[in-house]
């Protein structure tokens, strides 16, 4: 199995702000996850736009607690007015939205741009992402995916060259082993599935394997077939071929790769929490 860059990325979504621009001056409330580099955003924001008001929320712990309490504030007419969302999420709170008579697209908005103005600040993939049935709902607002760290000297120790490094999960898995029995407490690779607040990881393995999370309908799991079952053999070989330690949090892991007791471990940007 071939492997591949998954994007899981985070995008604004507008959550029924049009009472708060039509104010003069504008007060808006903010909610997002807890990402490090939110606050010095916010504070260049505040400084080049005195006249908005930034009403931030307390941060959710991750993605998938943030979007169960922007649904719910939906039902309650609680939402907030900016929401910073995964990707993946997109979909379904727009689709929330669209049964409350609320979605609006920001076509129009980016139609007064110009082309000109989308292609020298946004990738049409980019902008793609945050796009649902063809309409934009949402703007991107940064991107990140998870990377395989190496430790140079543990690769080299058991054999193995960073320079020609294999290219699929197996060969991945036989070096991971391979520096597995060099002893002395040290371990071939690190990769936790469950490692995150959600199921990110699990959707690179799936999604890497050729198919997606949900089928085409949208109405139930897309990767009960094949391409599900080698994702999930590669993710059993890796546990089980290697040894591998499986932690319900990331950090131990990390700890261990930069004591240098671990040979590889995926993760996102290590120290910055996003790329």
């Amino acid at each position: 199995m071939k492997m591949k860059n998954i994007f899981a990325a985070a995008a604004l979504t507008l959550a029924g702000t049009a009472s708060a621009y039509a104010a003069d001056p504008v007060t808006l409330t903010f909610y997002h996850t807890r990402l490090a580099f939110m606050e010095p955003i916010l504070k260049g924001f505040k400084e080049a736009h005195p006249g908005i008001t930034i009403n931030e929320q307390a941060p959710a712990e991750n993605y998938s607690a943030g979007d169960q309490s922007v649904i719910r504030g939906m039902m309650t007419n609680s939402a907030p007015d900016v929401y910073l969302a995964s990707y993946s999420s997109v979909p379904t709170l727009v689709g929330v939205m669209k049964d409350r008579g609320e979605a609006t697209s920001l076509d129009a908005l980016l139609g007064k741009e110009g082309k000109d103005w989308q292609s020298a600040n946004y990738a049409s993939a980019i902008l793609d992402l945050a796009k649902v049935d063809g309409q934009q709902f949402a703007m991107p607002f940064t991107a990140s995916l998870p990377l395989l760290y190496v430790n140079k000297a543990l690769v080299e120790k058991a054999g193995g060259n960073v320079d020609q490094f294999p290219d699929t999960w197996d060969g991945v898995i036989d070096l991971a082993a391979k520096i597995s029995k060099l002893g002395d407490g040290i371990s071939g690779i690190s990769f936790s599935v469950g490692g995150l607040s959600d199921d990110w990881y699990w959707q690179m393995m799936v999604m890497g394997a050729g198919d997606q999370m949900l089928n085409g309908e949208k109405t139930g799991i897309g990767y009960d077939n094949d391409a599900g079952l080698k994702a999930l053999r590669v993710t059993q070989d890796m546990a089980i071929k290697t040894g591998m330690s499986v932690y319900a949090d990331p950090k131990p892991a990390q700890q261990q790769f930069f004591a240098g007791k671990v040979g590889m471990v995926v993760e996102i940007a290590l120290g910055s929490g996003c790329l």
